[in-house]
């Protein structure tokens, strides 16, 4: 997870250096930084699935 946020927060600077709005993007950032600061930093990308479905809280 922690990997992924750190692309995500790449991503999203690259977009704002252009003068674009990523929406969707910059929420999915947002999930990604709660999720870290929950501690599940060391999880993979794909364990995001899990918090959307409400497996894990």
């Amino acid at each position: 997870m922690a990997l992924m946020l750190k692309d995500m927060r790449l991503s999203q600077a690259a977009a704002k250096a252009v003068g674009y709005e990523t929406p969707f993007a910059a929420r999915a950032t947002q999930m990604y930084e709660e999720t870290v600061e929950k501690g599940y930093g060391g999880r993979d990308f794909s364990f995001m699935f899990k918090i959307v479905s409400g497996e894990v809280s």
